[in-house]
């Protein structure tokens, strides 16, 4: 795929999200659209997490996947404690409620609540991250705990 091409797939997803609100829900086959799966990280989780990075890394951030873009390896991720210190291009990595990690991607949009990412493909036998899942952004170089 040409660089025009990869470029215009990125910001075509970047321009769904900012005009759909990151709209439907993938991998969600609940009854109501706003439950989280049953694989979702809880608040007293996240909290854990988070405390424990913070503790590792003040300057790290922890967030939840709140939408998936179906067919596409983007991502939203909100509840940040401060996402205006996050920069585009920024190295993350996603966590499932167990600490496992995921995969990870990189910050393509930082918006005043929360951070588009896009997501590299999960090694093979793992999953892509979903509603639930908990992003951590770690300083350069540091690894996920």
């Amino acid at each position: 795929m040409t660089c025009t091409k990869h470029l215009a797939r990125i910001v075509a997803a970047v321009v769904w999200f900012a005009v759909s609100g990151c709209g439907p829900m993938s991998g969600d086959h609940s009854k109501s659209s706003d439950a989280m799966p049953a694989s979702a990280a809880d608040a007293q989780t996240v909290q854990s997490i988070r405390d424990k990075y913070f503790r590792a890394y003040p300057e790290s951030q922890v967030g939840v996947v709140i939408a998936t873009l179906q067919g596409e390896p983007f991502v939203a991720v909100g509840d940040l404690p401060a996402p205006e210190k996050l920069r585009e291009n920024e190295v993350v990595t996603f966590l499932d409620r167990n600490e496992r990690v995921l995969t990870t991607g990189t910050i393509a949009q930082v918006r005043p609540t929360q951070v588009d990412v896009r997501y590299d493909p999960p090694p093979r036998g793992g999953r892509a991250p979903h509603r639930g899942d908990v992003m951590v952004r770690t300083p350069f170089g540091a690894k996920a705990l």
